[in-house]
């Protein structure tokens, strides 16, 4: 079954993390998409997300698809990076390492994306995602659990790296492990979907300046933020000149 047309639905450039998900998953995947963006701290922004997704949050996509009358919706950001990496693979659209290409890293990969799909709560609380402002941290915002979570984040990007770096080129896992995998330095050497599921959380760290010190995590928030596609989006960010008082008072 053709899909005619893919239409992805997001939310507020700098404030939505799970909007920069979708959006660089399917940028990454080379899925071409037409985009509807919305603003939510406008008057109708209730009827827009309720017509663009069924759960009433964002990032959806819905597919024109040759013989299906009205659109199918996939919403979810884990689901639709599933899918969007299943249409790319099947029409060759990009030639971009979306998941590790060895098993062993594939699973772990896996299982850092869904740890932070479903954790981490007590930063994301704390620390309302802002892709733009950067604030010198004050010790009245510290909080125990979200520096169990930075720890915890930190010590999971560095195992990612270690997996990494045991498969490459290690023999004794078989030629696939040996593929040509370039390694510019993210967590399984190319920037894929597991980086992608990240970058919000780089964000979060790096402009609340919450304390990292070991020297992959410090390399790795850099890599992250010059990285282009996460240039891009905050190049769109900035033009969106979006202001929500209830995520910015706090942080005065």
């Amino acid at each position: 079954m053709k899909v005619n047309q893919a239409d992805l639905y997001i939310i507020d450039y700098k404030y939505s993390s799970w909007s920069m998900r979708g959006w660089l998953v399917l940028k990454l995947a080379g899925v071409d998409f037409k985009l509807h963006h919305f603003l939510s701290n406008k008057p109708d922004f209730p009827e827009k997300v309720l017509k663009a997704s069924p759960s009433k949050k964002v990032p959806t996509v819905h597919l024109t698809v040759e013989g299906i009358e009205e659109p199918v919706i996939v919403w979810d950001s884990l689901s639709i990076t599933e899918w969007a990496c299943e249409f790319s693979k099947q029409f060759g659209l990009t030639t971009n390492k979306l998941w590790p290409e060895f098993w062993l890293d594939r699973a772990i990969a896996r299982s850092a994306v869904s740890e932070m799909h479903s954790g981490f709560m007590a930063l994301r609380d704390k620390f309302p995602f802002n892709v733009l402002t950067q604030r010198e941290f004050k010790e009245k915002w510290r909080v125990a659990q979200v520096d169990t979570d930075v720890s915890r984040i930190t010590a999971l990007w560095s195992e990612c790296r270690a997996q990494f770096e045991a498969t490459r080129g290690n023999a004794r896992y078989g030629p696939q492990a040996q593929g040509n995998v370039r390694d510019d330095g993210y967590l399984f050497g190319e920037f894929g979907i597991v980086d992608a599921f990240f970058a919000p959380i780089v964000f979060r760290i790096k402009n609340y300046s919450l304390s990292v010190t070991d020297e992959y995590s410090l390399k790795y928030i850099k890599l992250i933020t010059d990285n282009e596609l996460v240039k891009e989006w905050v190049a769109c960010a900035i033009e969106e000149d979006d202001y929500i008082e209830e995520f910015e008072a706090p942080f005065k």
